[in-house]
């Protein structure tokens, strides 16, 4: 599908000011769109806080590694290996013990035969796999098994995408980069938590996350990125068991009955901050992130035996500028102003068509709202589109 660009673009032109309002007189502020080789931003870590080449205080939002440690940021750092499995040089064995008990059952894979064992090792408990190609996002890369004897089909499948892709082949990419076999999840939920780390104080936020269907001209019905509610605190995400017990709620215009209830519960808060917590032992390899955003979901796991379970899992973390960064940017300035406030909710919204009219007409009653795109864009189709946060 063409790339839509112009309504993306405008909401990361608002987010640019939206931390320059944040940052404190006299910070540089740089925004990473994807996790930044650190050597590409003139950075260094001091003991308060990293600054640039020249010496002025710097806030980075967003995420940086080592160039050679880049792949870290993908979601195949989340599983450990099989035992004999040669992982490349930049994978961390640490983090996934780290986190171990707050993921879905899996492991990460850096050869075919790896995959192949992997999936007869997991089928043997659970009546499906999912297999996740790391360089893959909302959805794409991914399938499911649920049979040993589809293993060869779907490496077959993954072999020609692969070449189509990157133009190398399955053995090659696979030890590069690698790929994540789990158990598949049943009737899922998704959350975020994410941690901002301002040059001045911490800020947790947790969010639920919109996926409306859209229809396009090359991909046919799609789910696409609708927006994210979230509920901004002061401190780290233990912090969110402050909130009121049953939640604060958001009102929406567009969803059935106007109104989405923000509850973190204690598994969420935690598989969440134990995957930010390891992602801060890189800062001993020369990394640093200022935005931590994991995904979180609940669900079940069904097995071979008939027994059902419930998880709560993290799956992957992104510290790059997404969609929900806007409402917690919002919610970090509205905190900002009111020291006596004890948290703020604050929503994105990526809507077409009749709902992006209406929220186009909900934000304008809204003080405080940013608009950054409400109008036709020719990227979508030439759909009537509104991105924007209230």
């Amino acid at each position: 599908m063409r790339e839509h660009l112009s309504g993306i673009e405008a909401r990361d032109r608002g987010i640019t000011e939206l931390c320059a309002q944040i940052a404190p007189a006299g910070h540089r502020v740089v925004i990473t769109h994807t996790t930044e080789p650190v050597e590409d931003l003139g950075a260094r870590l001091t003991p308060d806080g990293p600054v640039d080449d020249g010496g002025r205080p710097l806030w980075i939002y967003g995420s940086t590694l080592p160039r050679e440690l880049i792949e870290r940021s993908s979601k195949v750092q989340v599983h450990e290996p099989l035992p004999d499995d040669e992982a490349p040089a930049w994978f961390d064995r640490r983090f996934p013990r780290h986190i171990r008990g707050t993921t879905v059952p899996g492991y990460s894979c850096f050869s075919r035969d790896a995959v192949v064992r992997a999936v007869h090792d997991l089928l043997e408990t659970y009546v499906g796999v999912r297999l996740k190609d790391p360089n893959g996002n909302s959805g794409v890369g991914q399938s499911s098994l649920h049979a040993v004897e589809e293993i060869d089909r779907e490496l077959g499948a993954v072999a020609d995408r692969v070449r189509e892709g990157s133009g190398s082949g399955l053995a090659e990419y696979l030890a590069t980069y690698g790929y994540v076999v789990e158990a598949e999840v049943a009737d899922v939920e998704a959350y975020s938590v994410t941690v901002t780390r301002t040059p001045e104080e911490h800020y947790s936020s947790f969010g639920r996350l919109l996926e409306p269907t859209v229809a396009t001209e090359d991909l046919g019905v799609i789910n696409a990125y609708g927006g994210t509610s979230v509920v901004v605190v002061r401190g780290e995400p233990e912090a969110l068991a402050q909130l009121p017990e049953d939640g604060v709620v958001v009102d929406d215009p567009v969803l059935a009955g106007g109104t989405l209830r923000l509850s973190p519960t204690p598994g969420i808060v935690h598989a969440a901050q134990r995957y930010i917590e390891g992602i801060r032992l890189w800062e001993a390899d020369g990394g640093f992130e200022t935005r931590a955003n994991v995904d979180v979901i609940t669900g079940t796991l069904v097995k071979r035996s008939g027994a059902r379970q419930h998880i709560t899992a993290s799956v992957e973390e992104s510290g790059r500028v997404g969609g929900a960064s806007p409402a917690e940017l919002l919610g970090i300035l509205a905190l900002q102003a009111d020291p006596d406030l004890p948290y703020a909710v604050r929503s994105t919204r990526h809507s077409f068509d009749d709902a992006a009219r209406t929220y186009a007409r909900h934000a304008s009653t809204v003080p405080g709202s940013r608009v950054f795109w409400d109008g036709v864009d020719e990227g979508w189709d030439g759909k009537y589109v509104f991105i924007g946060a209230f």
